[in-house]
């Protein structure tokens, strides 16, 4: 989680080189968390499938590997979604939050984007 908040602050940094305000939050952790969910989520038999069965099988179900994950529409799909969903706040600039503070979206997508590649770094993945 470490490297996508410093990945996540990064991406804000070069969006906003002089910018006086501080980046508060820690939106580009979870959005790297959600990167790496979304290799679990979308897995027949995962804790997240409906048909699951058991938790001990459920538990030994492997994560998609990135490639197999961009082939799966739903996943695809979610990334759309996602994608689309920051982009629009970030190009509306439509404020939510205190004192008409903008959402990070370039936090998250600067967050979200390594972790879909890293993901593997820190797991064991069996093929």
């Amino acid at each position: 989680m470490a490297v996508t908040a410093a990945a996540g602050a990064l991406a804000h940094l070069i969006t906003h080189e002089h910018a006086v305000a501080p980046m508060i939050g820690a939106s580009a952790s979870v959005s790297g968390t959600m990167a790496a969910a979304m290799r679990f989520a979308f897995v027949k038999g995962s804790f997240l499938s409906f048909g699951r069965g058991d938790a001990d099988s459920a538990a030994k179900v492997p994560a998609l590997s990135l490639m197999q994950a961009l082939r799966d529409p739903r996943v695809l799909a979610f990334l759309a979604i996602w994608f689309g969903v920051n982009i629009v706040f970030g190009a509306s600039s439509f404020a939510v939050g205190a004192d008409g503070a903008n959402v990070a979206w370039q936090a998250h997508i600067g967050g979200f984007s390594p972790a879909c590649y890293c993901f593997r770094c820190s797991t064991r993945y069996r093929p």
